[in-house]
């Protein structure tokens, strides 16, 4: 379960979806789920997933959060 956990911060899905040893589905998976959450724009990011962009991204990681959040609490029910 702690895997799981390892990829759900959006700074850690933002470098799974670049990370050329992941294998390419993963990667694919990652980044239509990422080009879903409004606003988003990969340049934004470097490439360990950290925010570079001139604007403020909180309706982003909100976003973001909100569709983690029930999963995180599963993951954590499951333990």
């Amino acid at each position: 379960m702690d895997e799981i956990k390892t990829y759900l911060p959006l700074s850690n899905l933002i470098h799974l979806s670049r990370d050329n040893d992941i294998p390419m589905i993963n990667r694919e998976a990652s980044e239509k789920y990422l080009y879903t959450i409004q606003g988003y724009l990969d340049s934004n990011y470097d490439e360990s997933g950290r925010y570079i962009g001139s604007i403020d991204d909180a309706e982003i990681v909100r976003q973001h959060a909100s569709v983690v959040k029930p999963i995180q609490d599963f993951v954590e029910m499951l333990k």
